[in-house]
């Protein structure tokens, strides 16, 4: 099965991006002492960010396992132009947006220093970034370095094998307090790496085994996520990356099983996830600011409004994957990676 062929797994992306957008909103709200209403539901909606780590590593092996012979180079390659300009562009709009306000509003409290500049050009593994999220990005950008280290030199068995001890080093110091060790080591080592290794895992057991039970797989993932975002069961002594990892892979694996195909809509909403991900708190500032000042009126303080923030910061980015990113996809494949006969969306 070509990952092409798999729709729900792409629209899976958009429904992580939209649990963290949501998650904005009641955060927002929350911040400004406001009732977040129905937006309460989603205060957990930081899984989102779990999925996606789940997705990542079962995209990452499935596509590189069929397309070994490309080689390290041609993965690095892809990765870069897939994640980097893009997110480049978006960090500009989000500097030029504060820039803005330390003119027009005299608010230069969100203007970058130097080192947040430099982190977040260069997704530094550190906690300063311009674009808060960012920081996933990051851990991102530490998965593909070991996956191309590990995969393209010793296969699967060695790539499993630096997992295993990525992911263990971060229980290690999950176990010993994360603030006790020192800054430099606190995002390499987050045991949120564990969850890579959960789509890794699914992803070869796709390409070796036939799999089966997909349905009982995504009820029980389903069920298990809602489950521990209303119970927060993360908050204890389990962590974010088992109440919300294991649910994830449960819901990978049932969706990755399934070939049938989803309507236009929700493919292009799950296509458009990266920009949804990275915009919507660019949308949400710009918008709600021009209200405030226009109308007085705090969106945060109304339910509707922040239900037609997440529509339109949903259908912006839609429009500008349409518009811009998929033109630019089509652009850096066509001359960055020409031996592609049909690429994958990853």
């Amino acid at each position: 099965m070509a990952i092409a062929q798999i729709d729900g797994i792409q629209v899976l992306r958009g429904v992580a991006a939209s649990l963290v957008a949501a998650f904005h909103l009641y955060a927002a709200a929350v911040h400004e002492g406001l009732d977040p209403g129905v937006f309460s539901h989603f205060r957990n909606g930081e899984a989102g960010v779990d999925i996606f780590f789940v997705l990542s590593g079962f995209i990452i092996f499935y596509v590189a396992s069929q397309t070994k012979e490309r080689g390290a180079k041609d993965f690095i390659l892809a990765r870069f132009w897939r994640i980097l300009p893009p997110y480049w562009a978006v960090l500009a709009c989000y500097i030029a947006a504060f820039a803005a306000m330390a003119v027009l509003f005299g608010d230069a409290s969100r203007l970058p220093d130097a080192w947040s500049a430099v982190v977040s050009v260069l997704l530094l593994p550190a906690p300063d970034h311009v674009i808060v999220i960012a920081w996933t990005l990051a851990m991102e950008l530490m998965f593909y370095l070991v996956f191309t280290l590990t995969f393209y030199s010793g296969g699967p068995r060695l790539f499993f094998i630096a997992m295993l001890v990525w992911a263990a080093a971060g229980q290690v110091v999950k176990v010993i307090y994360l603030p006790d060790v020192p800054y430099w080591m606190q995002m390499p080592l987050n045991s949120i790496v564990v969850e890579f290794l959960f789509g890794s895992l699914i992803a070869y057991a796709y390409l070796n085994h036939r799999p089966g039970f997909q349905i009982l797989a995504l009820a029980i993932g389903i069920i298990g996520l809602v489950l521990t975002m209303l119970f927060e069961i993360h908050e204890g002594i389990v962590g974010r990356e088992f109440a919300f990892g294991i649910p994830s892979a449960f819901i990978v694996y049932g969706l990755a099983g399934m070939a049938q195909k989803m309507p236009r809509i929700l493919t292009v909403w799950g296509d458009a996830s990266y920009l949804l991900y990275l915009m919507h708190p660019l949308v949400y500032l710009t918008i709600g600011k021009m209200i405030e000042v226009v109308t007085g009126f705090n969106v945060y303080g109304s339910t509707a409004a922040m239900v037609g923030l997440l529509i339109v910061a949903t259908l912006v980015t839609m429009a500008a994957h349409v518009l811009f990113e998929k033109p630019y996809q089509r652009w850096y494949k066509a001359r960055m990676l020409p031996s592609r006969s049909r690429p994958e969306r990853a």
